[in-house]
């Protein structure tokens, strides 16, 4: 890399005000976009740019999971990753780390629902509610392979589930039917989700219009139960 070819490539890094601003507070405002600059492609401004926008961006998404923001999560993804593979490498694999700490968490519930113990009805619905599916979604293809398996890992739970709190294994199924995963287990948990619905019809024909918001009048009376 020559000293002229450098030099431009950080001088487009310090006229782009929104990345900037990113790498120094962390935060993306609402339909805020990088400069549209086909350098940002190139392997030599990611030399220069990875190493100090890995920990931020990393930061961010996990952050967005965390506090279920959605919005700032598509503003994330709708600008370039400047990352090469080292550095998407490190960065998806912190990510997958918090992904799995949050699944352990939905193990940690079945595992309660086998014993026949009481559940934590909000932690539950934190595994599966609309809000983090629709997060888990935006996250790039490389996580596919998670959305897959906790597909499976939301089924498996359900399944159990369904023995005492038939209408919380429904709305946990309705909510993973958005996830992208692979189409066996899509076709698997609709298949599960259609015999749930036909175990309890005049339940189903109520989850469609409330689908996203069900969970807060499941939260209060589940509290209480458990």
């Amino acid at each position: 890399m020559n000293h002229v070819t450098t030099q431009s490539l950080f001088s487009l890094i310090r006229r782009d005000a929104v990345l900037i601003s990113f790498l120094e507070t962390g935060t993306i405002s609402i339909g805020e976009r990088f400069l549209n600059d086909p350098r940002y492609n190139e392997p030599a401004l990611l030399q220069i740019i990875a190493p100090h926008f890995e920990p931020v961006f990393t930061a961010a998404v996990i952050s967005c999971l965390q506090m279920k923001d959605t919005q700032m999560m598509r503003d994330l993804m709708a600008n370039p990753l400047l990352l090469d593979d080292c550095h998407e490498e490190k960065s998806y694999t912190a990510i997958l780390q918090f992904l799995n700490e949050r699944e352990s968490l939905l193990l940690s519930v079945r595992h309660q629902l086998q014993l026949a113990q009481p559940i934590d009805a909000v932690a539950l619905e934190a595994t599966a509610d609309a809000v983090y599916i629709d997060l888990l979604n935006l996250l790039p293809d490389e996580f596919h392979s998670f959305r897959t398996e906790y597909c499976k890992e939301v089924m498996k739970t359900a399944r159990i589930l369904a023995k005492k709190h038939h209408k919380m294994a429904i709305t946990m199924l309705s909510n993973i039917l958005e996830l992208k995963c692979d189409t066996p287990s899509h076709l698997q948990a609709e298949r599960l989700y259609n015999e749930l619905q036909t175990e309890m019809p005049e339940l189903s024909r109520q989850i469609p219009a409330a689908r996203t918001s069900i969970w807060v009048t499941i939260g209060s009376i589940y509290s209480k139960l458990f």
